[in-house]
């Protein structure tokens, strides 16, 4: 009789089986719009453990940014814990960078459809008058909560000629690159707010995001020659979504007459 290999378990210590119960009681919370937890005497009692143990499943999670002390005031949840944060000057597809987060990260395509091209986009996109344009409408989660609502302005050139719903799960980067073989290299950005109203614009009233505003990018992209190559416009859900930026101080710059030292 072959013999059926066995994986070795893992012991798991009794903090850590407390650092999930107070996961688990910290998402519920912040549902529920609480920020502080129980006094340690409480949470100990609960949960059936000593102080010293909840200390250490405690410190952990402070250690992950979950949570934060306030001497003499006592624990409190960060808020902020479970957003995506992404890096404002990337330009990786969306799916990516909720991916690069932590977050299990999905498309839904809503619908697109062609019209000749409007001056505004002929402007952006360097068209003719009369030129075919393709909005793309999707909608994108984590962990199955939406979290950005996208709207590309596409030349239709650039596409498959026989363009499906089905292949709009693919990032528009790579639908260019396949249907055209251009490669998108940079963008420029403009950013805003954005209230609901706006982003119902796109969704026929639909509140797809469900927050009451959002925080809006407006971009070009374009190709290595420098060509436009698609507008985009993107509608962040700010409860999920933060984005960071590092930005380089010149400090050799010589200050301004009147200005500072």
């Amino acid at each position: 009789m072959d013999s059926i290999p066995l994986t070795p378990m893992v012991k798991k210590r009794l903090s850590d089986y407390v650092e999930d119960a107070l996961l688990h009681y910290i998402e519920s919370s912040l549902q529920q719009g609480r920020t502080k937890l129980p006094p340690e005497v409480e949470l100990a009692q609960t949960l059936a453990v000593s102080r010293t143990t909840l200390r250490s499943a405690l410190a952990e999670l402070e250690g992950k940014g979950m949570v934060f002390r306030l001497h003499g005031k006592g624990t409190f949840i960060n808020p902020s814990f479970n957003q995506a944060k992404l890096n404002l000057s990337s330009t990786k597809p969306l799916l990516r960078l909720i991916e690069c987060s932590g977050f299990s990260a999905s498309v839904r395509p809503l619908y697109f459809y062609a019209s000749a091209a409007t001056p505004l986009q002929q402007s952006a996109l360097r068209l003719e008058e009369g030129e075919p344009v393709v909005r793309v409408c999707r909608l994108y989660e984590a962990d199955h909560v939406p979290v950005v609502l996208l709207i590309d302005d596409i030349p239709q050139k650039y596409l498959p000629a026989a363009l499906t719903l089905d292949q709009l799960q693919t990032s528009t980067f790579d639908l260019i690159r396949g249907a055209a073989g251009i490669v998108c290299v940079r963008d420029e950005v403009c950013i805003s707010a954005a209230s609901s109203g706006q982003m119902q614009a796109y969704t026929s009233g639909e509140d797809l995001l469900g927050c009451s505003s959002a925080l809006a990018l407006d971009s070009v992209n374009f190709s290595e020659t420098g060509q436009p190559t698609f507008a985009s416009k993107q509608f962040f859900h700010t409860d999920y979504i933060r984005f960071n930026l590092t930005r380089t101080l010149d400090v050799y710059e010589q200050p301004s007459a009147g200005g500072r030292p």
